[in-house]
């Protein structure tokens, strides 16, 4: 059997990290790193390769964190063939690391609520992918939704990111802590101490929160059960949508897609519509010029002060926007009166 040796001459003047894909490994310029990772407790190890002088290579395990401890240190004669061999033998210094340490550390938050989790749905709920996508989600969309992000933008942000190949879960966990520190930080809010009231609120109200799982369909993306798309619920074809920048419309609009006709829309839920633009809406060509100026000087703003009015029985203000145009303005008649 062929022995190959890892790494060329380059490689073997500086260290070499190995990443966590070994699969997909090359064995020239690897500078990648393998963590052995113990979740909840912020701590993980790393294996680093060094060229060694008895044999071609050193192994350090060390610990990741910001201690920077050298765990241990053995040879490794640098052949593909004992790599699974070396590798084994690295994690399991660390893994018998971790449980000495794990004897004097207290419960990290994420075992705590872990812990939560377990017992008010069981083992199968706690390790159940989907439904923890769901109402981390959930959640996500609560927090940003009461510090003033639209529905719309919720949207948009939903379309971009589903346009976009998957990324990696542990590199995407690391940014969804870092974006909430930022976000809370900027809202005046203490992340340690929202988590922790908060663990103690949903421990008092265990025995609801259970129940209301219990009547929810398994991996409905909805915290309840089908009641929560009731016809009856949902809002009137012309009931007005708040968008950024004080823009309003009706909801029959919300899911519009580029090219969709308003109008069509309008006549399918039983309406007449008509658009009003403010840029040309004046007396005269002074006022005008005044509108597109001050448009021009704070869209929104002019937006705001903009106040149309439509003359006709039975016509309502339907919201306005920003347009390709500039501003526009909507009213809607229900076809009956129409005749």
């Amino acid at each position: 059997m062929q022995t190959t040796s890892v790494g060329a001459t380059e490689t073997q003047t500086r260290p070499v990290i190995l990443g966590r894909d070994f699969a997909a490994l090359e064995w020239t310029g690897i500078t990648k790193t393998h963590q052995t990772s113990h979740p909840g407790r912020g701590v993980h190890y790393e294996i680093i390769l060094t060229p060694g002088e008895s044999a071609a290579w050193e192994v350090f395990v060390w610990d990741g964190a910001a201690t920077g401890q050298r765990i241990a240190c053995f040879p490794w004669e640098g052949t593909v063939e004992a790599l699974d061999a070396m590798l084994a033998k690295a994690r399991n210094i660390a893994n018998q690391d971790w449980q000495r340490r794990a004897q004097t550390l207290p419960p990290s938050y994420q075992d705590r609520v872990y812990e939560w989790v377990l017992s008010c749905f069981g083992e199968e709920i706690a390790r159940d992918i989907v439904e923890r996508n769901h109402r981390f989600l959930e959640e996500a969309l609560e927090l940003v939704q009461s510090l003033g992000c639209s529905q719309s933008e919720a949207h948009q942000l939903v379309d971009y990111v589903y346009h976009r190949p998957a990324g990696e879960p542990f590199q995407e966990a690391g940014g969804t802590q870092v974006t909430l520190a930022a976000l809370l930080h900027a809202a005046g809010i203490t992340m340690a101490e929202a988590g922790e009231i908060e663990l103690t609120r949903v421990w008092l109200k265990a025995d609801a929160i259970r129940a209301k799982q219990a009547a929810k369909p398994k991996h409905s993306p909805l915290p309840e059960g089908s009641g929560a798309l009731d016809p009856s619920r949902l809002p009137e074809p012309e009931a007005l949508v708040g968008y950024h920048g004080g823009q309003t419309m009706p909801a029959m609009f919300h899911y519009a897609i580029e090219g969709q006709s308003l109008a069509e829309i309008a006549k399918g839920h039983g309406f007449e519509v008509r658009f009003q633009d403010m840029l040309g809406s004046g007396p005269d060509d002074a006022a005008n010029e005044a509108l597109e100026a001050a448009y021009e000087a704070d869209a929104d703003k002019a937006l705001a002060d903009w106040h149309p009015t439509f003359d006709g029985e039975g016509w309502i203000y339907a919201g306005k926007w920003h347009d390709e145009d500039g501003p526009t303005s909507c009213f809607l008649r229900k076809k009956e009166i129409a005749a």
